[in-house]
């Protein structure tokens, strides 16, 4: 209740507010606490509009932080497909970014997780596993512990899932002969 209060609260000072990048500002918490509480429709909306003033404004780095969010509030609601896309961008980005970028590394780990998450909801539990992985050894790289083990949680979830769905303990203490179903091909394309 506290948070819908806060969220009208915003929504009236964005009304207020004539200086398009602190209204963008002002809209995008708005948004992000719009997804906390579930109204998905309108953390979208607002997000939206926020993105839009900060790029009419030239502000392309709170844009393209903000466009992570959108992406995340896109999962809540399954739309994966315009989700995965926002997230594979901006992993496209920060692998471009030459010498590398700290802040375009840090929105890969989120959109590698953003990613991960979309996998694991549809059950493309090896998918998944790659994305939390990935991201786990770039927050380990950086010292970020506690992000480190959330990748950890999540992993070991894909984990078990696959376990569940392949019937097998855990493929890392298979026989070297097993071939993991959700991994390999038909078998007559393996014996081709």
């Amino acid at each position: 209740d506290e948070m819908k209060l806060g969220i009208l609260k915003l929504l009236e000072q964005s009304q207020k507010t004539e200086e398009d990048a602190k209204k963008a500002v002002i809209l995008a918490k708005a948004g992000l606490f719009s997804r906390v509480i579930g109204n998905l429709e309108n953390s979208e909306n607002l997000l939206t509009e926020a993105i839009a003033l900060f790029k009419e404004n030239e502000m392309m780095k709170q844009a393209t932080d903000l466009r992570l969010r959108l992406g995340m509030t896109h999962v809540y609601m399954k739309k994966y497909a315009e989700a995965e896309k926002v997230f594979n961008s901006l992993i496209e980005k920060a692998d471009e970014k030459q010498p590398r970028d700290e802040a375009f590394d840090k929105l890969k780990e989120f959109a590698l997780m953003g990613l991960g998450k979309i996998k694991f909801d549809q059950k493309m539990y090896p998918g998944a596993k790659r994305c939390f992985t990935e991201a786990g050894e770039m927050k380990m790289a950086r010292g970020d512990t506690a992000g480190y083990n959330k990748c950890n949680e999540s992993l070991e979830a894909a984990k078990a899932k696959m376990s569940e769905a392949t019937g097998a303990v855990s493929t890392e203490s298979a026989p070297d002969n097993y071939i993991d179903p959700l991994l390999a091909g038909t078998a007559d394309e393996d014996e081709e």
